[in-house]
């Protein structure tokens, strides 16, 4: 029996040995901090497959800009054209760099905007988006979504094509707002929330094709 015990202790020892060995020839993780010249504060929203990454920053002026860093490390700022109150990309980078996201102009309207990979930035709104518009995301073909508020204040979901065609839309039962989320697949699939007459949140998903299926969660409080 004592034998026995000897045996599996070594046993033991030599299988967490070899572990530790094997652990410790993988290669470690290596962690990179930046920030943005001069910033107060930098905030990354959103890496691409190419390790591209896109945010916004503090500026000495105390408003937010917005930035792109290349794998290289490179680190290019930029604002919308009228951001008067801050440039803020949303949750989207595509493959190629393409951004996209929301500015606030001198009212603190807010607006949308598409940064192509070269810095060509195009401003857009919603039609009938007399409130604002946001833009939440975008998938690698370079359609947007994201909401907007009309005169009413009241919010609804939005498709952007990449020719720059719009679709508007409510999820069923969305008394009081749509509001897209920053995910868009690579087919156009939507995902989001929607808020009913009691101010009760639900979740929704539209698929390429308009159809919307709203859900909710095992247990959801009513």
């Amino acid at each position: 029996m004592k034998t026995r015990i000897l045996r599996n202790t070594f046993i033991s020892v030599g299988m967490l040995l070899a572990l530790a060995q094997v652990l410790a020839a993988r290669p470690q993780p290596t962690f990179i901090t930046f920030d943005v010249p001069g910033a107060f504060g930098t905030i990354p929203i959103f890496i691409n497959q190419m390790g591209t990454i896109t945010g916004d920053y503090l500026g000495a002026d105390f408003t937010f800009h917005g930035f792109v860093r290349t794998p290289n490390g490179t680190i290019t700022t930029f604002d919308a054209p009228g951001a008067v109150n801050g440039t803020f990309p949303s949750e989207g980078i595509t493959p190629n760099g393409t951004i996209t996201g929301s500015y606030a102009d001198a009212d603190f309207t807010f607006h949308g905007f598409v940064r192509s990979p070269a810095g060509a930035i195009t401003t857009f709104d919603v039609p009938g988006a007399v409130n604002g518009t946001t833009s939440s995301g975008i998938n690698p073909e370079g359609t947007i979504t994201g909401s907007s508020t009309d005169a009413n204040f009241l919010t609804h979901g939005f498709v952007r094509a990449p020719d720059g065609a719009f679709t508007t839309f409510d999820a069923p039962g969305a008394v009081n707002g749509t509001f897209p989320s920053g995910g868009i697949t690579p087919n156009g699939t939507i995902t989001g929330s929607h808020t009913d007459s009691s101010f009760i949140s639900h979740g929704f998903v539209r698929a390429p094709d308009g159809a919307i299926t709203t859900f909710d969660g095992p247990g959801r409080r009513q």
